[in-house]
């Protein structure tokens, strides 16, 4: 078993290095941390993927939403309630259709700030070739459709 020096001390490290829970909570981690150092989010993550996701999207349904975020209902409702108090998105209804949720200005300047975590992401990677990396990427966005079904 491999073990890494952390001070003076070896410890094992392979418990948590098969993990996928712990190894993705550290990435995370080590994005979020890298993100906020360089400035790169005037909002939380799951804020900004809502935002990403509503501009991407516009008029998409609360209820769908929360259903492709992975996020419970309720706890949708009150995020699209303090998005719409910070003047990041807005519920509008279209030519009569259903009620929507849009990006408003003030929300797309968030999304075009906080779109340079994309290359904050690419850095934490650079242990990773380019082609090692869009596989990575390509096994994460299956993991997640799947857990879309």
């Amino acid at each position: 078993m491999a073990k890494t020096l952390v001070g003076d001390v070896e410890y094992a490290l392979e418990p948590l290095t098969k993990s996928l829970g712990f190894l993705t909570r550290v990435v995370q981690v080590q994005i979020n941390e890298r993100v906020r150092a360089a400035g790169g989010l005037h909002v939380s993550p799951a804020v900004f993927s809502t935002l990403r996701l509503i501009q991407a999207n516009p008029g998409i349904r609360q209820v769908h939403a929360a259903r492709i975020l992975l996020i419970q209902e309720s706890n949708m409702a009150n995020l699209v309630k303090d998005l719409i108090a910070q003047g990041l998105i807005e519920r509008r209804e279209e030519e009569g259709k259903r009620i929507g949720l849009w990006i408003t200005d003030k929300g797309e300047e968030e999304v075009e700030h906080g779109n340079q975590s994309d290359e904050l992401d690419r850095s934490y990677a650079n242990a990773l070739s380019d082609k090692e990396y869009q596989r990575l990427l390509q096994l994460l966005d299956r993991a997640y459709r799947a857990a879309l079904a």
